[in-house]
């Protein structure tokens, strides 16, 4: 490949897929407080409704304030939203109504996992997603006595859709697609997933993998952190550096204006961490070792219009070495930073045709991140083993760990 046809083979991919970020810019007026011409002030709430406003409209009987489950509670519709706003949540079997253009705004929907039937004009269960499928067959096993100790009903969204993370007992909590398969981002099960793993990041690397047909290379998009959500220092077409928020990677607004990559530092950025971040430097070792080998390529295949065998490195969306990588001569298991693990090395032979095949590392890198003292059993290959045993009782699990079978209870 020449020179030019290489660069704008990957100049029109970092055009065509790099995600940007939106600047906005919000001019506020400053006042005092008793400034009269401002309207929406704490002092207009206060004393709203006035003698020409409308009075707030009684939330719907359904809606409890308390409880975030009874009603979707939103920005209220009214001046400078002074009034509390909530539309509630139908049960299964409640009248319910699809609504027509002229129709006036709802104040009641079918609630989450519900949709409005047209036909009977009656919330009816949605069916037919993998995830509710999935729901489906666990509630059957579970009232045939087939559900494990260690099995977990999968958690569905109000679409029907996997929620973005899937958690084993005593291991540890991963992100997922909508679908429910495994995707970049873990973390430590201790309890707070819905918190602590938001996974907005790698479903969206995931979701532009899935567009362009081949996973997102280093510099194509904007980084995620280990929990699946955006890093909040972002550099952009290799120079830019700015601030973005954790769940949806758009800019954070603060006193510092962005800076050149050269600059970075802890008094350039606020979100410039000393402890993982390196002044001058944005792009993580696998990720500079990556760019770097791809401009040798670019510049031999220039020179000499010949293909060379390069081992490029495998990098996550963090810019940290994937679980698994390998050479000319072993595969192994290494730990984010890219040092290889002593107990999962296998050598390219045919005896171990089978441990190199299907090599994930997934268990080496749980037993990395888990604070228990109780461990999954994992391969040579660093892969789980099919057959795990916790507390005198054995059973199978998948490729992530989850137990999949409900086998009789037996001593180890």
């Amino acid at each position: 490949m020449s020179q030019n046809n290489y660069c704008s083979w990957k100049n029109s991919l970092s055009t065509m897929y790099l995600v940007k970020i939106v600047l906005f810019l919000i001019v506020l007026a400053v006042v005092s407080a008793d400034d009269s011409s401002v309207t929406c002030t704490e002092k207009y709430c206060d004393n709203y409704p006035g003698q020409t406003d409308p009075a707030c409209p009684t939330l719907p009987s359904l809606c409890n304030k308390t409880n975030s489950d009874s009603g979707l509670f939103l920005l209220s519709p009214t001046p400078c939203n002074c009034c509390e706003f909530c539309i509630a949540y139908l049960n299964e079997g409640d009248t319910c109504s699809t609504g027509e253009k002229t129709s006036d705004s709802p104040t009641e929907i079918c609630g989450p996992g519900l949709f409005c039937d047209p036909k009977t004009e009656k919330c009816v269960a949605l069916t037919g997603t993998l995830c509710l499928d999935a729901q489906a067959k666990y509630d059957m096993d579970k009232d045939m006595g087939r559900v494990g100790d260690y099995q977990v009903r999968p958690n569905c969204d109000g679409d029907g859709y996997y929620v973005p993370y899937q958690c084993i007992p005593g291991g540890i909590c991963y992100c997922v697609d909508k679908d429910g398969k495994r995707i970049f981002g873990s973390i430590d099960n201790n309890g707070r997933a819905e918190y602590d793993l938001p996974c907005t990041c790698s479903r969206k690397f995931d979701d532009m993998s899935y567009v362009i047909g081949r996973s997102l290379r280093p510099g194509e998009y904007l980084r995620c952190a280990q929990n699946g959500a955006y890093e909040t220092l972002q550099c952009i077409d290799d120079k830019t550096c700015l601030c973005v928020d954790t769940i949806d990677g758009a800019a954070t607004f603060s006193n510092a204006a962005p800076v050149e990559i050269y600059a970075l530092s802890n008094n350039s950025l606020s979100c410039f961490n000393e402890t993982v971040d390196r002044e001058g430097k944005f792009y993580r070792r696998c990720e500079e070792l990556y760019m770097n080998l791809t401009k040798e390529i670019e510049e031999i295949e220039d020179n000499y219009d010949i293909a060379l065998a390069y081992e490029l490195p495998d990098c996550t969306p963090d810019g940290n070495y994937a679980p698994v990588q390998e050479d000319h001569q072993y595969k192994y298991c290494v730990t984010p930073e890219g040092i290889r693990m002593s107990d999962y090395i296998v050598e390219k032979n045919s005896s171990n045709k089978e441990l190199l095949a299907d090599m994930n590392c997934k268990c080496a890198m749980a037993t990395a991140i888990m604070s228990s003292v109780e461990k999954p059993s994992c391969l040579k290959n660093g892969n789980y083993d099919p057959k795990q045993c916790r507390r005198g009782s054995c059973y199978s699990v998948d490729e992530n760990g989850n137990q999949i079978i409900l086998t009789h209870p037996n001593r180890e």
